[in-house]
């Protein structure tokens, strides 16, 4: 039965590359037919690569059209639907490369009937030396801590787990995932905790986006790394698919970059934080306005001083902001406490106790939409209005290269590049054009145009206004007020404060 993804076999006469010396793997006989996967083909030229699947859906292999790094070939076969369960060590092997691309030869990455050895996803597999040795280090008698940070996303394939048969038959009886061995020498099985997932088979699949963490002979994934002490980090700059959290007094100039939420229960210093959720700061953030602070859900601090923060949503500070760029693209909130100097919006509203200081320091106050704000919902449309142009321009001189391409006739070389340069350049305003909208999709504009800017207390002389691109400067000290825009007249009103 033909390949779903493909079109038509090709037969090859070169042999299956089989890697590197102390690996066997079975590849392809002569006589196999391989099927190119038509798939994300743009995909498969922009990282140098090409994809072969048998009809059986059984192997799949890829070959090299440059020199390419592991995770972009995961990338591809991920797209293309492929998941690769070998240990690809040989791709990290830069003669085996060279190999590979002078001798055009296919190199297998997936065959899912050769189940006899310890199976690993291509997206896990550089980092199995490290947790081979941690393993290797326990089955040695090396007891450490910890295990090394390893990122784990979830629906990774981690390895399956090798039967009493299979062990007996090995030379080597250490397994990563089979077994290791107890002070008297016997088997132990390592078994699986919270956050993996063994199936019938004995494929062993991680449930959640974290990190190893081993209990007993319990291995599990985590999805929060703690830095209790300075002795849990010191590896510099983190990156962790999961959740961070930071003890008090240990924040020290390194970045953080969480996929999901960062916590620090001091402060951070000069450090850039990036998390896919939330941040939650239980002191201050500092940055000497150096040091970047974004996040996706919320931002939650004591206060921000000479930093630059920016949040998809809301920010919630109970000092305040003093000499510092806040971005909010919801509401930003300082309740308890003032906002004073630097640049300040909440695109769904600004509400402080105090706005300014009464030595007049220059502040600036937005809210609703605002052309000086990146993704303000007016620059967002207007963005969207330009890549509209751009590609009916770029539709305009792919079409008749497109004709001149499917008539047979051939092109020349100036005639492929320009074509390959345009339909690259659509591709990229596509997926500009995808973020813009969902950011639209998930910004509200009615309460961006219904936004206003609420003092529970005092604004002082120095304060602009800025509510819906109308501008408003405040010459004297004001008291429980809110400021409104009139987008007819294109101008601010004070009025008395609107809260309850």
């Amino acid at each position: 039965m033909p390949n779903p993804l493909s079109k038509e076999p090709q037969e090859k006469n070169s042999k299956h590359l089989m890697g590197m010396e102390n690996v066997i793997r079975k590849g392809r006989s002569d006589d196999l037919h391989i099927f190119p996967v038509h798939k994300e083909q743009e995909l498969q030229e922009e990282n140098g690569l090409s994809v072969w699947v048998t009809a059986d859906n059984m192997k799949a292999f890829v070959k090299l059209r440059r020199k390419v790094l592991p995770a972009n070939v995961e990338k591809v076969l991920r797209t293309c639907g492929i998941k690769a369960h070998l240990d690809l060590d040989v791709l990290t092997n830069e003669k085996f490369q060279e190999e590979a691309l002078e001798k055009q030869h296919e190199i297998l990455v997936c065959d899912q009937g050769n189940l006899k050895q310890v199976v690993f996803d291509l997206h896990f597999f550089q980092n199995r030396r490290t947790l081979y040795r941690f393993l290797q280090g326990l089955y040695d008698g090396v007891r450490e801590e910890k295990l090394p940070l390893i990122n784990i996303s979830a629906g990774t394939v981690i390895a399956r787990r090798r039967t009493e048969e299979e062990l007996k038959e090995l030379r080597d009886i250490f397994d990563v995932f089979g077994a290791l061995q107890d002070e008297q020498r016997r088997l132990v099985s390592l078994k699986v905790d919270k956050g993996l997932h063994e199936d019938d088979e004995g494929t062993i699949t991680s449930s959640e986006d974290g990190h190893f963490k081993l209990s007993g002979n319990s291995l599990s994934v985590n999805p929060l790394f703690a830095i209790r002490s300075l002795e849990d980090w010191f590896q510099g700059d983190l990156r962790f698919i999961g959740s961070v959290e930071v003890g008090d007094q240990v924040m020290e100039n390194f970045d953080i970059v969480a996929g999901h939420d960062i916590t620090i229960k001091g402060c951070s210093d000069t450090s850039n934080l990036t998390a896919g959720g939330s941040i939650i700061v239980g002191e201050g953030i500092l940055g000497q306005m150096t040091a970047q602070t974004r996040a996706k859900q919320l931002v939650k601090a004591g206060y921000i001083n000479q930093s630059s923060v920016t949040c998809d949503h809301d920010i919630e500070l109970i000092g305040g902001a003093f000499h510092s760029k806040v971005h909010a693209h919801g509401v930003l909130s300082a309740k308890s406490g003032s906002i004073v100097g630097g640049e300040n919006y909440g695109a769904q509203g600004v509400i402080a106790k105090e706005l300014g200081a009464v030595s007049g320091v220059k502040t600036l106050v937005a809210a609703g939409v605002y052309e000086e704000i990146p993704m303000s919902l007016d620059v967002v449309k207007e963005e969207m209005e330009t890549i509209g142009l751009k590609l009916v321009e770029l539709y305009r001189v792919v079409q008749p290269l497109l004709s001149v391409k499917n008539s047979g006739y051939g092109m020349d070389q100036s005639d492929r590049d320009l074509l390959h340069q345009s339909v690259s350049r659509i591709k990229a305003l596509k997926e500009r054009r995808s973020v813009l909208t969902a950011w639209v999709k998930d910004h509200s504009v009615e309460a961006c145009l219904n936004a206003r800017v609420d003092v529970l207390s005092k604004v002082y002389q120095g304060v602009t206004i800025m509510i819906n691109n109308c501008r408003f400067e405040v010459k004297e000290e004001l008291g429980r007020v809110s400021f409104l825009a009139d987008l007819g007249r294109g101008t601010v009103m004070v009025k008395d404060l609107m809260l309850k």
